[in-house]
């Protein structure tokens, strides 16, 4: 399975979410380095690149998940 995100899924993604970290609901605006879009199940482990498997994260809270 691709590790590409389409346009409009990330768009999806980040409106739902309000620009905000879904794990620690850090403002987007605030930061100096964009968020990222990620799997909340890895792909690794059969999550699906669906709007509803993805979560957008802060730097912090992306780095700090890690693989599992």
């Amino acid at each position: 399975m691709s590790r590409y995100i389409p346009v409009e899924l990330r768009r999806i993604v980040v409106e739902r979410a309000n620009h905000l970290c879904e794990y620690c609901l850090a403002f987007e605006g605030f930061s100096a380095v964009k968020f990222q879009i990620e799997h909340i199940v890895s792909l690794k482990h059969g999550g699906q690149t669906i709007a509803e498997n993805l979560a957008i994260a802060c730097i912090y809270c992306y780095l700090n998940k890690g693989t599992d």
